[in-house]
């Protein structure tokens, strides 16, 4: 977050609402409707003409609530851009909290001519147990199409208003949002990328309806109590944020997920002050969050209290009665979750049934209940184990400065063995103790400790490939010979899981027909595959027919047969979002040839070391002639993890270096 500001804090006054709407419905311009490319980015697919939106409080009836009122209009430019046409508009389904209503849609041809998108074709989709969203397709898109809808959405969520996008994957000319909020509820504003063009706030006294008595009033508090309506007058903050002509954001290699880099803004209820009444804080602090979770039934219950996961215990404690060490009964128990519950595909923190024997029972369960079912587990055999709640990488990032829980969507276990700390995440059985799954690599996690709660560093394992090749080359160009090759770490779950697949052959053939069409297999041999947690290893014999280029006397040989990159990630010139890696990796590559009878060498690639700053990522490179052969190493490390955009540059560069190495090849020479 570049910046943390309060929505109680006015601007300078101005006349906010004096400002036109900046569309109306049905009224689209001409010079619209004739565009046929967007001046600013003459690649784009589609571009957002205008997205605007206003959010009102309403407490006509004496429950809080605010009115969105939403109306987007898009231009498609290229058939790769009638995906626009596809319009999904979420709502928080869970206790029926939002409500979408008057949704219209329409859709425009170049000469003017519209037709709107019947209602009968809108239809309601189930996205998960809490959001659903209602979907459509706009009819007869065409290029040069321009497409409108608007809803309206209620929403008795007044905790977390609706978040804006002012950035998308294509372009937006203008996105305008307007608030008005009675003075009595204080919002956190989290403002996300670039800065807005346009920033306004103003008060304004207003008549508003509200509950005669309101002590302590918040959705769902024991202590609120309505006696009757008065209708008083009172400040109402307006503010108007705008940005205009924002580039369209690409997703590129190594991000997290791309809302984590798309300019938006984001409101969280700080605090209230209703009249008559003293101001009430709603954001508590981080210890008290987690006192909270400790006693809360779906979560600290569950696996503090044995009696909730009665059944499991049973079923594991003969496995590990016998086990001496706390590091032998932490890894039974962590077999015994992943083999005996399998994950539904969903992520949560807490458990959804009446416990975990009911989890148990089912064999199938959210992250939440897996994970929490371990904790549970290893408490009871004794062992210091506490949750972690985390945000997973496609879900964003956190942020640490405000106790605010819905961030998280997935716990993790930290175990203590050997006065060393385990991180633990049973939804996928590839992956052994120590290792999360790659979703759950996102930096950071909130410990709930002993009533103590911290953030800590999540630190992961590496990921390492080792390649060890000797082969022959002939004077037609053909490389025959084994090549061995060995994965650690992440790398090791990886391959792994394409060798449980798919067959050896089928693996190495999909890895290496695309440098070598011609491939020619004889032996594949793998071991280690069903052996969780160890390295992969496998060997290959293989033929490489013209795997070197023949010029008359000469032959050109290429350094790489194969890599862990075969080609840069980072090929744009400049990134607006940093680079997210989910764990450090390694490779080693040495490869021997054997010259043929006759050839020696005529030039070989200089060396090479280059390192990045605070040793963020090493490359080393060298070829030496040993009179008869050609020994080529190459050793790669990236132990840097996260680069911001300013260090983008440096990093590419890295990759280009690397890449230039690996193309230039050694001249062999045919003996006078």
């Amino acid at each position: 977050m570049k910046r943390f500001i309060l929505l109680l804090l006015c601007c300078s006054p101005a006349l906010i609402y004096s400002q036109k709407v900046p569309l109306k419905w049905g009224k689209v311009p001409d010079e619209d409707l004739q565009m046929t490319v967007y001046p600013l980015d003459t690649a784009a697919e589609a571009v957002i003409l205008e997205d605007y939106a206003e959010l009102v409080f309403d407490l006509s009836d004496g429950d809080p609530k605010y009115r969105f009122e939403h109306h987007r209009r898009i231009k498609i430019l290229k058939r790769s851009g009638f995906d626009q046409a596809d319009v999904s508009i979420p709502f928080y389904r869970k206790g029926r909290l939002e409500e979408v209503r008057s949704l219209k849609a329409q859709i425009f041809a170049p000469d003017g001519s519209s037709q709107e998108v019947d209602k009968k074709d809108v239809f309601e989709e189930e996205i998960d147990e809490r959001w659903s969203a209602h979907k459509f397709t706009f009819p007869n898109v065409q290029i040069g199409s321009v497409i409108e809808y608007r809803y309206q959405l209620i929403s008795t969520s007044i905790l977390d208003l609706r978040e804006w996008y002012f950035q998308s994957t294509i372009p937006v000319r203008w996105s305008e949002l307007r608030m008005e909020i009675p003075e009595w509820y204080h919002y956190v504003t989290l403002n996300q990328g670039r800065e807005l063009d346009i920033q306004e706030s103003d008060v304004q006294l207003a008549l508003i309806t509200i509950p005669n008595y309101v002590p302590g009033y918040l959705p769902g508090n024991d202590d609120y109590q309505q006696k009757g309506l008065e209708r008083i007058q009172a400040n109402v903050r307006k503010a108007r944020f705008v940005m205009k002509e924002v580039p369209a954001m690409h997703p590129e290699a190594y991000i997290t997920t791309i809302k984590d880099y798309l300019a938006r803004i984001r409101f969280q209820l700080q605090a209230v002050q209703f009249p008559r009444s003293g101001y009430q804080p709603v954001m508590s602090s981080w210890e008290e969050v987690a006192k909270d979770l400790l006693e809360d039934n779906q979560f600290g219950e569950q696996f503090l209290k044995g009696r909730h996961f009665d059944k499991p215990w049973a079923a594991v404690n003969p496995l590990i009665k016998d086990l001496s060490s706390d590091a032998d009964k932490m890894k039974a128990i962590y077999e015994f979750v992943c083999r005996e519950l399998k994950w539904d595909g969903t992520y949560t923190y807490w458990v959804r049934d009446s416990d975990l024997d009911e989890c148990y029972e089912k064999r199938s369960a959210s992250s939440g209940e897996i994970n929490l079912l371990l904790l549970g587990l290893l408490k009871e055999a004794g062992i210091s184990a506490h949750p972690a709640l985390i945000s997973t990488r496609d879900h964003g990032k956190m942020i640490q400065i405000y106790p605010i829980l819905d961030q998280f969507n997935h716990v993790l276990v930290v175990a203590e063995i050997d006065g060393a700390p385990w991180l633990l995440d049973a939804v996928d059985a590839a992956f052994p103790p120590g290792y999360p799954t790659e979703n759950s690599l996102n930096h950071f996690g909130w410990l709930i400790y002993d009533g103590q709660p911290q953030w800590i560093e999540i630190s992961p394992p590496d990921g390492e490939q080792v390649v060890f090749a000797q082969l022959k080359l002939s004077d037609d160009g053909r490389l025959s010979g084994t090549i061995n090759s060995q994965h650690k770490g992440y790398l090791a779950i990886a391959e792994r899981s394409n060798l449980q697949e798919e067959e050896p052959k089928t693996v190495w053939k999909k890895r290496l027909e695309d440098q070598y069409p011609d491939l020619e297999m004889t032996e594949v041999n793998v071991e280690g595959v069903e052996e969780f947690g160890q390295p992969v290893k496998g060997k290959l014999s293989c033929d490489l027919p013209s795997a070197a280029a023949v010029a008359g006397d000469l032959i050109y040989l290429p350094p790489t047969v194969h890599a862990l990159f075969s080609d840069s990630p980072f090929d744009v010139e400049s990134r607006d979002y940093p680079v997210d890696i989910p764990f450090p990796l390694k490779e080693q590559y040495i490869l021997n040839v054997e010259l043929p009878d006759g050839f020696a060498v005529e030039e070989v690639p200089e060396s090479a070391s280059y390192e990045l700053p605070e040793h963020g990522a090493t490359f080393k490179y060298s070829v030496n002639d040993r009179g008869g052969s050609v020994q080529i190493i190459c050793k790669i490390e990236i132990s840097q993890l996260h680069f911001e955009p300013e260090e983008y540059a440096g990093l590419k560069n890295f990759f280009d270096i690397m890449m230039e190495k690996r193309a230039e090849p050694v001249v062999l020479k045919r003996k006078s």
